[in-house]
């Protein structure tokens, strides 16, 4: 019976032994981490050999992390310094790091994910065996909640001396978002230089894209051109891209969680790319009948424009929108590099065309295009490149940088050259206008000395055939004094009407104007008017007269002369005055009298005024006139 329980006893305890030897593996793996980052220096160095990550889809609590999760289910860092796997990227991970303070004082350390657009980060520490709460950071939370305000998930950690302290970070990327990190411990002094730095930068970066902008609207204002209050638009949206992927948006523009608010992060971006092609097309005067590009151009814009109300339609309706939001973010991503080429073969074909501005929009497109290339493949997950997003700038805020000042610069060139085509142009207008004026008052003046010479030649030799004529008396009519006296005013009249044709041929063109010159014409003129009008005149004159051209100096002459008759016909002026001045740049001619003055208002429609008005138009000049009661004093200037 015995020999029975010793049996029973002895297949009890080997069974209990094997059970006991078959749970021993599992219980010796269920170890924590056990690898400590020795401080020895105030420069915290490099600490990716000895920290660890997690992946997991469940939620766990950091004393089952720290306590129950095998070593081998821990990945180490170390020889990479950042963590990128957007392959197969897990909803949660754990960052285990152990660090103690070798220094001869408690020291303040700052720990850094470098990856602002977490959703969510939630630090614990150990110390001894206690996990303690350090704070909470991320997009899931408010601002101002961040244990340390700054653009990026930081925490602060006070490791007194020689204390060991294990701090375990759980992070929840959401769906959507990009799992990558690079962990940093830095002591006071290193971080503090590091956020100076940082903060400089972004403060130098906004200060010229905000300058950029406030000349642009400058230039808008006075210009009356729609181009720079767009590029204007363009910049504002690039300064907040910038700042979105940097994290600073929620820093300085709001500091809650708002979904409307976080809505507005996914809508810049589309206006930034729709914005990109219009101020092109503007900027290159790209139209369907210039290029064949531009329907490539626009077919983006509208796939844009559609992604992005579409994707707002479901934020709004959906409250769970990160997978659509992955798949917006790289759709997005994808137009803004299709968007680049296009814009980049614009520009080519506009150069091929001759236009010298489109080398402007290559050089920031070739800027701006290695930088995009980058984020696309981030999004895409095509290469490890999240390094490039750790630098501040990184490649692609530079080349945005770089593109909005190049263009703003080509914007500026391309007004000088408009400026300098203008001004070309208004040349050969005014040359334009000049001959044709020229060949108008020529043909006049032609015609104007074909009427006199036949009016003197003509008209005037007949006459005074016709008063030879008369002056022969018929023997027949001698002694009647009736005959003679009607023979004797036909004589007076055709004299006089011979004296008239005279008169009318000098005034329609006297005679050697050219070789006289005007100062010796209208001396001549003025004599004649003094010799038979009851009003006296004075002529002045002071000048070049050389420089006028003959066009000028006929017309100018036509001008006193109309001002002169105007005078006798109907100021009732005994005195009256006229100077010409020729000056470098512009003729005065100033006419007064002590008349009786007249109504400007009434008197405008006048056809001497009228004739005069129309001269000094012709000349590019302006008239004033002023009378009254006491006189009238008529001003003309004319610019040479």
């Amino acid at each position: 019976m015995w020999f029975k329980k010793a049996i029973y006893n002895s297949l009890l305890t080997g069974i209990i032994v094997c059970v006991a030897i078959g749970l021993l593996p599992v219980n010796l793996c269920a170890q924590p981490v056990r690898d400590t980052f020795f401080i020895n220096s105030k420069n915290a160095g490099t600490l990716t050999s000895h920290l660890y990550i997690y992946e997991t889809n469940k939620l766990l609590t950091p004393r089952f992390v720290y306590d129950s999760i095998n070593r081998q289910d821990f990945a180490r860092f170390f020889p990479s310094t950042t963590y990128n796997d957007l392959q197969s990227p897990s909803k949660y991970y754990w960052l285990l790091l152990t660090v103690q303070n070798n220094l001869a004082q408690d020291e303040t350390f700052y720990y850094q994910l470098n990856h602002p657009q977490l959703y969510s980060v939630i630090a614990y520490t150990k110390s001894g065996n206690v996990f303690t709460y350090s704070g909470k950071s991320g997009y899931a939370y408010p601002f101002d909640v961040k244990p340390y305000k700054y653009y990026d998930n930081v925490f602060p950690l006070f490791v007194k001396r020689g204390q060991t302290v294990t701090v375990l970070l759980f992070i929840n990327i959401h769906n959507g978002h990009n799992p990558y990190f690079a962990p940093e411990l830095s002591n006071t002094n290193a971080f503090k230089d590091k956020e100076e730095r940082f903060y400089m930068v972004n403060g130098l970066i906004a200060g010229i894209m905000l300058t950029a902008m406030l000349l642009n609207i400058f230039l808008g204002i006075f210009l009356n051109e729609k181009l720079h209050f767009l590029y204007a638009v363009y910049i504002v949206c690039i300064l907040y891209e910038i700042f979105l992927t940097q994290g600073l948006d929620r820093q300085y523009f709001y500091q809650g969680t708002s979904d409307k608010i976080t809505l507005v992060r996914y809508i810049i971006p589309c206006c930034g790319i729709f914005l990109l092609a219009y101020v092109m097309q503007l900027f290159l005067n790209q139209k369907y009948s210039n290029s064949k590009i531009k329907i490539f151009v626009d077919i983006v814009n509208y796939c844009c424009v559609g992604a992005t109300i579409f994707y707002c339609v479901y934020f709004l309706i959906s409250p769970e929108t990160s997978v659509v939001t992955a798949i917006y973010q790289k759709l997005l991503a994808c137009l803004a590099v299709a968007q680049l080429c296009f814009v980049f073969a614009s520009a080519i074909e506009k150069v091929i065309q001759g236009y010298k501005p489109a080398w402007f929009y290559i050089a920031a497109i070739l800027c701006l295009f290695w930088g995009m290339l980058e984020f696309v493949l981030i999004y895409l997950g095509v290469n490890d490149v999240a390094a490039s997003e750790l630098k501040h700038p990184n490649d692609l805020q530079t080349g945005l940088i770089i593109e909005t000042l190049v263009v703003f610069f080509g914007i500026i060139y391309r007004y000088n050259l408009f400026k300098k085509e203008k001004e070309i142009l208004l040349t050969q207008i005014n040359t334009y206008q000049a001959t044709l004026i020229d060949k108008i008052v020529g043909a006049q003046e032609d015609e104007r000395k074909r009427i006199a010479e036949d009016l003197h030649d003509d008209v005037g030799a007949t006459l005074s055939a016709l008063a030879l004529h008369i002056s022969n008396v018929p023997e027949n009519t001698r002694g009647n004094t009736e005959m003679e006296g009607y023979y004797k005013r036909g004589l007076f009249l055709s004299s006089r009407a011979v004296d008239d044709i005279r008169t009318i041929a000098h005034n329609l063109l006297p005679k050697d104007f050219k070789a006289a010159g005007i100062f010796k014409i209208l001396e001549q003129r003025v004599n004649e008017l003094n010799a038979v009008s009851k009003v006296n005149f004075t002529l002045i004159t002071d000048g070049d007269e050389k420089k006028l051209p003959e066009v000028f100096a006929i017309t100018i002459y036509r001008i006193i002369n109309e001002l002169l008759a105007n005078i006798i016909k109907h100021s009732m002026a005994s005195e009256a005055s006229v100077q010409l001045l020729i000056e470098e740049n512009a003729v005065q001619v100033m006419c007064e009298d002590d008349g009786i003055g007249f109504e400007t208002g009434q008197q405008n429609n006048g056809i001497g005024l009228r004739n005069i008005a129309g001269r000094v138009e012709f000349l590019k000049g302006y008239i004033n006139v002023d009378s009254n009661s006491n006189g009238t004093t008529t001003i003309v200037h004319i610019p040479l």
